[in-house]
């Protein structure tokens, strides 16, 4: 006798069923799983609200009033409204890369920056200099001239011209000089704390300059004012200072361009 069988011959634990049987049993659990899972008796409404969604849509894409949630219309300015609507282009489209590069108006002032930076470098530093020295030299711009070894100069008569050394230290107020008819001409030496003398020739031709240390480094030019010498250095300073303002706004304007 099998072990899964009792003495008649039936099955030990439970009860045989038919195949016919069997579906029957296991259908009718199946329902009665159904039945006892929560929530499940609103999925009707539920269904039914989805349905009635969709036909909201529809009917809004026809360009009809229709009901929303609750039953509100389209009129009612508390009901949700979905727009149907297709996006427009521009709506859709990605948004533009940026622009590399500078924009003409800024770069217009980084030239900007770089020209007055030219300007203060040299424009304005060599007007100022110029300003000073024809300041100092009563507005005479000639140039001098170095003298030969036999200190020989042609000069117009009623010309004033000055004798200066090209060393620093060395003084010309010790130099004399002869005109054209061989007569000393009166040499100025009356400036006190000069190193040079001035004089004015009478006569039109050729003068010659007898100096102790000799006429090779002796230049030969218009007189200097000195009661304008502190003002002309003070020009002088204003156009160092200016220069390297310039220079600073001249090496940022470049910079700015390099970008």
């Amino acid at each position: 006798m099998a072990r899964y069988e009792d003495e008649d011959g039936g099955p030990r634990y439970g009860q045989r069923l038919s195949p016919e049987e069997l579906a029957a049993y296991l259908r009718e659990q199946e329902e009665a799983s159904q039945a006892d899972r929560p929530g499940r008796a609103d999925r009707p409404d539920r269904a039914g609200r989805a349905d009635r969604s969709a036909g909201a849509e529809r009917a809004d894409r026809g360009g009809r009033p229709h009901a929303v949630d609750g039953g509100l219309s389209e009129d009612d300015p508390y009901a949700r409204r979905v727009d149907a609507s297709p996006a427009s282009p521009a709506q859709t489209a990605p948004a533009a890369p940026p622009v590399s590069g500078a924009s003409p108006g800024r770069r217009r002032r980084r030239w900007r920056t770089l020209v007055v930076g030219l300007l203060l470098l040299l424009l304005v530093p060599g007007v100022m200099t110029v300003s000073a020295v024809t300041m100092v030299l009563d507005g005479s711009l000639a140039g001098g001239a170095v003298l030969a070894e036999d200190g020989t100069v042609y000069l117009e008569k009623g010309t004033t011209s000055a004798l200066y050394s090209a060393k620093v230290s060395a003084s010309t107020q010790d130099c004399t000089v002869t005109g054209p008819d061989g007569a000393e001409l009166v040499v100025d030496r009356s400036v006190e704390g000069a190193s040079y003398a001035s004089f004015t020739a009478s006569q039109t031709g050729t003068h010659t300059v007898t100096c102790p240390q000799g006429t090779a480094e002796v230049v030969i030019g218009p007189p200097m004012n000195l009661s304008r010498v502190p003002l002309a250095s003070m020009l002088v300073m204003g156009a160092v200072v200016i220069g390297l303002a310039g220079l600073v706004v001249t090496v940022i304007g470049i910079m700015r361009l390099r970008r």
